[in-house]
């Protein structure tokens, strides 16, 4: 058996040719793996803007059952309030009008939205795709947080309604009706136009443009209230 001794490197050329042997194959390496992890995240982003994709498309639906929900509520107030204030501003009672139903709304879905904030995922998405659904989220927080303001103005709508369908009306009650029914129409509109801005948005996300915050929420105020 023969045993190769390693041979002795001559020089420091020598020496210099070896190390960047070794250099570029880890550089190789390196660079392999790179494109590789870049495969691997540029699929997972692909996977995720799908599933953005599909919960905006259901949210579509959610939004627009919300909308038709507060259409319907909004009708009623406004019948409502004529049927207190007439009578007041001529210097009569009203009657007890017609109760306002409760209302059945759906939260819209956003699963996989906080999979990607809260999944360290931020950094492999496309920025416009983040940026958009960074306000879309926001307004989704704002239409929360106005339909829990609705959902109380609406009890205490009842508690008065009820009050009034139990005993004899008088003024100090039909004033209280009526501040009542004006604050839930309050409320109630800017949910309403809060919901239309979510949905323009989640529209304008699916067609691939870019989210124009303060354009959405201008368009989604009722026209008396847009500046002139």
């Amino acid at each position: 058996m023969h045993i190769h001794k390693p041979k002795a490197l001559h020089g420091w050329r020598e020496f210099l040719a070896e190390i960047g042997v070794i250099v570029c194959g880890v550089l190789i390496a390196i660079a392999l793996d790179q494109m590789v992890e870049a495969l691997h995240h540029r699929g997972e982003a692909r996977e995720m803007i799908r599933k953005l994709r599909e919960e905006s498309i259901e949210n579509r639906h959610v939004i627009d059952y919300n909308l038709g929900v507060c259409q319907r509520q909004l009708a009623i107030i406004d019948k409502d309030i004529a049927a207190v204030s007439a009578p007041l501003n001529a210097g009569r009672l009203p009657t007890t009008p017609e109760a306002v139903p409760s209302q059945n709304l759906f939260v819209p879905a956003d699963a996989a939205w906080i999979t990607i904030r809260d999944g360290a995922l931020l950094p492999i998405m496309p920025k416009a795709t983040v940026d958009n659904y960074w306000k879309i989220d926001t307004t989704g927080l704002a239409l929360s947080l106005r339909g829990q303001d609705a959902g109380a103005s609406l009890r205490r709508l009842h508690a008065v309604t009820n009050v009034a369908a139990q005993r004899s009306m008088d003024l100090a009650l039909a004033n209280d009706l009526l501040l009542a029914l004006n604050q839930f129409r309050e409320d109630e509109q800017t949910y309403c136009g809060l919901a239309r801005a979510y949905r323009s948005e989640i529209e304008t996300a699916l067609a691939g443009q870019v989210i124009d915050t303060v354009s959405v929420l201008m368009r989604a105020q009722p026209a008396a209230a847009r500046p002139r």
